[in-house]
């Protein structure tokens, strides 16, 4: 697995969340890709784009619906119960 945030500094993302960040996805290297925040860049990348970091068959999902309906093969949603505590 493979984190890329073109805004996060790989220090503090590693100490606060876990996993190394990489500072580029590789081309046609990904057999699921999950789109789960809202940067600039990757909209400005589109379909198209974020598809060239994709094996061939593979997966696009998406939390934050970056892309359309039409260009991810699935959308995750963020619907917890809050508990009144």
């Amino acid at each position: 697995m493979d984190v890329h945030d073109p805004w996060a500094k790989p220090a503090v993302a590693e100490r606060q969340h876990g996993p190394q960040l990489i500072h580029r996805p590789q081309g046609g290297s990904y057999n699921a890709i999950l789109l789960a925040i809202e940067h600039r860049q990757f909209r400005e990348l589109g379909s198209q784009g974020i598809s060239a970091f994709d094996k061939p068959h593979s997966i696009v999902s998406g939390v934050k619906h970056i892309l359309s309906v039409g260009d991810v093969d699935g959308r995750l949603s963020h619907n917890r119960k809050r508990t009144q505590g």
